[in-house]
């Protein structure tokens, strides 16, 4: 990443939240992100769960993803763009 571009992609992958909370403090601190997703929707794995791994103590109840709210966030910063799929990364 190179301070003087200014911008950041995410090519997601694995990571499911951490990708796209990357995204969202990088728009924070002024870097346009383009999040690059395969499939249809944002959200990889995640998207599929309806809870996932304690992240609290004392880590003995699954918690909500918090999906919803991280996906509207994105969609209402204007600093991250979102290509799918069939978009070619330039």
């Amino acid at each position: 990443m190179s301070r003087g571009r200014d911008k950041q992609d995410d090519p997601g992958g694995w990571w499911w939240i951490t990708g796209l909370t990357a995204a969202l403090e990088a728009a924070a601190t002024g870097y346009e992100v383009r999040l690059v997703e395969k499939s249809d929707k944002l959200g990889g794995w995640l998207a599929k769960q309806h809870k996932t791994i304690p992240t609290k103590p004392p880590f003995s109840e699954l918690e909500d993803t918090d999906l919803e709210d991280i996906l509207a966030r994105i969609e209402a910063d204007k600093r991250i763009t979102v290509s799918h799929r069939r978009s070619r990364l330039r």
